[in-house]
């Protein structure tokens, strides 16, 4: 049994949309140094408190939201250089040029498969035209990968 070297405990503080202060806690372990196990129990704390404001938002909004395109690491290639509202025009220019080559990477994948179909099949006019959209977005053959 392998017991790791060093343990240490990372947290992360947000105020939620109802101005409460939420903090979540982690714990990871390091083979190398305490320091890097901080690191990693912080970047998990930091990843669950996400996902806890996107639930809420979910349950707020009543609905979910789902990707259509492939996440860019997933297809091998960096994050944007920047976020829109760019800074200048040199920014925006970088961010056209790594948008072409995402979209020629995220062309070889699709981000979702259909595994089962359950139930009869009936569906809400408008639930099928969002179902649609979804599909021709997102669900891009089955000889693809999926990212």
């Amino acid at each position: 049994m392998k017991i790791p070297k060093y343990w240490a405990k990372g947290t992360h503080e947000i105020r939620d949309s109802d101005g409460r202060f939420r903090s979540f806690t982690c714990w990871r372990w390091s083979d190398a140094s305490v320091e890097d196990a901080r690191e990693q129990a912080r970047a998990r704390a930091v990843e669950i408190a996400r996902k806890f404001l996107y639930i809420r938002l979910c349950q707020r909004q009543e609905c979910f939201r789902a990707r259509l395109t492939p996440k860019p690491w997933r297809c091998g290639i960096a994050k944007p250089p920047s976020r829109f509202p760019y800074e200048g025009s040199e920014a925006e220019v970088e961010c056209r040029k790594w948008e072409t080559k995402y979209q020629l990477a995220a062309s070889r994948y699709t981000t979702c498969k259909l595994v089962k179909q359950i139930g009869e099949g009936r569906m809400h006019p408008e639930a099928e035209l969002v179902l649609s959209v979804h599909d021709r977005l997102s669900c891009l053959g089955e000889d693809r990968r999926l990212a």
